[in-house]
């Protein structure tokens, strides 16, 4: 019997997680596309090249947070490729032996698992022409054996490279907002629901 109400559990925060990722990525999705602050080329697959503003801070900062976060699915070489594409030298190292500890790219062959990311919200703590500081809340969902989630806010920390925004840091911030989940729940396989979506590519091709 406990073995049945935790798996329901599961399955109501799964469901509960994919649906704020969908609405978090179509959010994103349709800040990263209005024109004042919309990347101009793709590199690695990332979309890059964003406007020495506030709003271009926001934009870049959610899209490299999400960007690394969903790279821990890919084979070290390629997600060191990402990296490379997002920061500054010094961070992508850093960044790179960070993530080894948390590489899931032994899931992305299976066919039930599913790591789905999205940036929720973003606010600009600090900016200047050459530097900005951006807390970004995300919600990461993940599905393979058993269904687990989290909320994360994260401060980064951008710097203005070679006529871009580049990610020079990234850290859990001191406060995190993590809200309570009341849904009931309403569908009972929620590995299969969740076998059938795919993450937000945030403009990626």
């Amino acid at each position: 019997m406990f073995a049945d109400e935790t798996m329901s559990r599961r399955g109501v925060v799964l469901r509960i997680l994919l649906v704020l990722v969908a609405a978090g990525a179509l959010v994103a999705i349709g800040r990263l596309t209005a024109s004042d602050h919309h990347p101009v080329r793709f590199v690695a697959g990332v979309p890059v090249g964003y406007p020495r503003s506030e709003t271009g801070a926001r934009a870049a900062a959610a899209t490299y947070a999400t960007t690394r976060a969903q790279a821990i699915l890919l084979e070290p070489a390629a997600r060191r490729h990402v990296l490379d594409a997002i920061a500054i030298p010094a961070f992508a190292r850093t960044a790179d032996r960070e993530d080894q500890a948390r590489d899931l790219a032994p899931l992305a062959g299976q066919e039930q698992a599913r790591y789905l990311v999205a940036a929720l919200g973003t606010t600009v703590d600090a900016f200047t022409q050459d530097r900005a500081r951006v807390t970004v809340w995300l919600l990461q969902a993940l599905a393979s054996d058993r269904a687990v989630g989290s909320f994360l806010t994260q401060t980064v920390e951008l710097e203005w490279v070679d006529g871009d925004w580049r990610l020079a840091g990234q850290a859990d911030s001191r406060v995190q907002a993590v809200p309570e989940i009341t849904q009931a729940p309403r569908h009972a396989d929620s590995r299969r629901l969740a076998a059938r979506l795919q993450a937000p590519t945030y403009g990626r091709p």
